[in-house]
Order: structure tokens, then sequence, then C-alpha cells
């Protein structure tokens, strides 16, 4: 039965670790260090460099426990199917180099696969990181329901993709990851799992997200454009039903608005900061392009209010 966990759970488990990496092996020792701390071992660690510069092979040539795929630049689904592609074990667990796994990551998922043995996937919480690793913010987990497909439409409510633990078998049963998607990878497979698997979670913190310059989340435009797109290969089957034809209708608007606030509010402070205002303005207008006006109106209301 899926889920189960051996008697030597203390000791070893069935699971793979995939780090993808891009100009980022300045973090990658610290994530794989993360690995190797964890309460039980994993069976693998693989790290998928996907086309970087910056040699993450002088990181991992230095821990016998890794192994380096490399390919060209093809994009981070791209990569995860890589690892996808190379991993043995009955699980999966997606790590970018710039996070880290906190010590009881695996031990605490696969508990929770045991409890809960049909889920397509489990997940616990986070916390943010600076730059520098310090804490700066805890995440509050969001548990889902019975109808993870109807929840996740508004958003992604897991957060941070290394919270998950993947049943290696549901991610092949959906082909893996779109790699037309240049961002929102995680929001789509999630809601492809979510058709045919159970989701299940659990309140322990399992990982660490680390927030910088260079996030991919931190360009508003790309990330509601992929967004868009993600909701839209899944709007055949949001129309099935007159209440996910409700919530779908309801997520565009949510999406929209989540990061046209968050455009809003990184301009103000580069208003503040007197630096990147060219950029920002830029990137602002075209994401009031995607807003309808009752929208806008009531985003700058907000705006004013703060």
């Amino acid at each position: 039965m899926h889920g189960e966990i051996p008697d030597s759970i203390h000791n070893s488990a069935d699971v793979s670790v995939v780090i993808t990496t891009f100009e980022q092996t300045c973090f990658l020792s610290e994530a794989i260090r993360s690995v190797l701390a964890q309460t039980i071992r994993c069976r693998e660690i693989i790290v998928i460099d996907d086309g970087s510069s910056d040699s993450p092979e002088r990181v991992t040539d230095t821990f016998e426990e890794v192994r380096l795929i490399r390919q060209p630049n093809r994009g981070l689904s791209s990569a995860r199917n890589a690892g996808l592609k190379a991993a043995k074990s009955r699980y999966v667990v997606f790590l970018d180099a710039d996070d880290r796994l906190l010590p009881e990551a695996l031990e605490s998922n696969l508990s929770c696969f045991a409890a809960h043995p049909n889920s397509g996937l489990v997940y616990g919480a986070y916390y943010d990181i600076d730059e520098e690793g310090r804490r700066i913010r805890t995440l509050k987990l969001r548990e889902i329901g019975d109808d993870p497909f109807l929840e996740l439409l508004p958003g992604n409510m897991i957060g941070m993709h290394a919270t998950v633990m993947y049943r290696r078998d549901c991610l092949l049963d959906v082909d893996g990851f779109d790699t037309r998607l240049k961002a929102c990878e995680d929001f789509d497979i999630f809601l492809r799992i979510a058709r045919h698997f159970r989701f299940a979670c659990h309140a322990t913190y399992v990982a660490e997200y680390r927030r910088h310059g260079s996030n991919m989340s931190n360009n508003a435009v790309l990330m509601i454009s992929a967004a868009l797109s993600a909701l839209r290969k899944h709007k055949s089957t949001a129309r099935t039903e007159p209440n996910l034809w409700l919530e779908y209708r309801r997520a565009k608007s949510s999406w929209k608005e989540h990061y046209a606030k968050k455009q809003a509010i990184q301009l103000h402070q580069a208003f503040v900061e007197r630096k990147s205002l060219s950029r920002n303005l830029w990137e602002f207008a075209a994401m009031l392009k995607l807003m309808p006006i009752k929208q806008l109106r009531a985003l700058s209301n907000e705006l004013r209010g703060r």
C-alpha cells in the first residue's frame, strides 16, 4: 500500500530529493546540507543544473551522496522533469537551490502519508528567511479540505513547493510538469493531481523559503501571466459543475488582484528608495492592462488607505 513507512523509518526512507539550480551555486551547499541533516536518510539526492554558468560541480563534487545531472537551460519545469525521470524512489521532494529543508521534513511528511495513504501529495508549513538565512516571517499552514481542486483555484494555498512530498507514481500519471509554463508550474500540477487524488497536510514546519532580489515571484507580470495560463488549462474541468465554474471566475479576479497589489507595493517601495522606478512603472502599467475597471478602483481605494 502506498504511504506505508518501513520499520527502519529512523534510519532511511524511500525518498528522492531533487534539487534544481540555475545560477545559485552560492546557496547550493546549504540546500544539500539541509537534506543531509534530516532525521531520516533519503534514498538519493539529485541535483539538476539547468544550464548554470557558475560551476555547481564545485559544490556537488564535495558531497559523495549527491548525483549531478546537467542540461542546457530549459527552465524550471524541464529541470524538475529531469529530476523526476532520474528519481528511483516511491516519494519525491523538489527543493530549489536557494531554499532549505528543516530536519523533520522527510519524516513528518512520510508520517502524514502513513495516515493518509491514498493521498497524491502531502505538505507541511514553512518559514520565510532572508538572503542571509535569518527567519523573517512565520507562514501559518493553510489546510486543504476534501475538494483540493476547488480550494486551490483562487490561489496556491500550499505556498512553498519544498513543503510538498509527492507520490512519484501520481506525478508520472499526470505527465510531470508543464514545460510551457515559465512560472506557477507548481500551481498547475497541484490542480492536475487534485483532479484525481486527495491531498493531506500537517502543521509541522518543514522548509524555509529564501527571500531575495532574484526570486521569480518578485516578477508580478510574469507570475500573473503564468497563473492565468495555468488557470486556462483547467477551464473545461471548471465548467463541469456550477460551483466550480463560479469559483473559477472568482479565481481569475483573485489572482489579478493579488499580483497587482504586490506590484503596487513594490512600486511604492521603489519610489521611497528612489531606485528602479522606470522598470517598476512599466511592470505596473503592464499589470493594470490585465485588470477590469472595478478591480482597479478597489485597488486604488485600498492603496490610498495604507
